[in-house]
């Protein structure tokens, strides 16, 4: 067997055939988070004796979109202020109109939380930078 926890966190389709040229060319992020949204108003975690799901969705969703965020601080602020599963939807609508506004290009996308402190060295190797 594989350990692929942290990869599938780091990057939910990760385990998808990579594109020839490395470039994304599977889902944004924008596109994973109404994924995980859509899949919540399907299954409500409170439903299973969770209590509300806001808060892990709140906190997926800041991982995730953790780039996205860093550069429209009015997003993260939205994504702080939800409290409904339709809200969180209302604010990926939101953040996508951004993205047409600014003419983002997913594959262009940065590297989520999980890999923001991770920088490329010779050889190809990835290593953690602590700094």
């Amino acid at each position: 067997g594989v350990v692929s926890s942290e990869a599938v966190l780091n990057y939910p389709p990760a385990l998808l055939p990579s594109p020839a040229d490395g470039r994304r060319a599977r889902p944004g992020w924008l596109r994973i988070a109404r994924e995980n949204v859509d899949l919540v108003a399907r299954f409500p975690p409170e439903e299973g004796g969770r209590g509300f799901g806001g808060k892990c969705i709140k906190t997926h969703l800041r991982r995730m979109l953790h780039v996205h965020l860093q550069e429209e601080p009015r997003l993260r602020d939205a994504v702080d202020a939800c409290q409904a599963h339709t809200e969180f939807a209302a604010m990926l609508d939101v953040a996508g109109e951004h993205h047409v506004r600014t003419g983002h290009d997913v594959g262009d996308d940065g590297p989520s939380w999980y890999m923001r402190r991770r920088k490329i060295v010779e050889g190809d190797m990835t290593v953690a930078e602590f700094t």
